[in-house]
């Protein structure tokens, strides 16, 4: 009878333990699954504000590629535009001279 009384104190006790442990093991687990979320949405943030400064510095190029392109169309316009007054000039000076050795002849 007392070997029965102690076994069953230490099978008693072994299953407390046991019981201890899978508390303690679900607190660990619990206490991961935390870190992992808290990572995971650390991650997605830093994500998502690399994705944002992607877009901007995208967004950045594309206005810088359209403002030197309409640049170049101006100076383009500008060019032929001195290029048009040269030639009016030149056909004024030679009306001018035409007109001039008409009226003086």
């Amino acid at each position: 009878g007392k070997k029965i009384a102690q076994l069953t104190k230490v099978i008693y006790h072994l299953n407390n333990k046991n019981e201890d442990h899978e508390f303690d093991l679900q607190d660990v687990e619990n206490q991961y699954e935390c870190e992992i979320q808290n990572i995971l949405q650390d991650t997605a943030s830093k994500l998502n504000r690399f994705q944002a400064e992607l877009r901007t510095k995208t967004d950045s190029q594309r206005v810088e590629r359209a403002t030197k392109k309409l640049e170049e169309e101006h100076a383009r316009q500008v060019e032929a535009y001195d290029a048009e007054v040269r030639r009016l000039r030149e056909k004024s000076m030679v009306t001018k001279a035409n007109f001039e050795t008409r009226v003086g002849a």
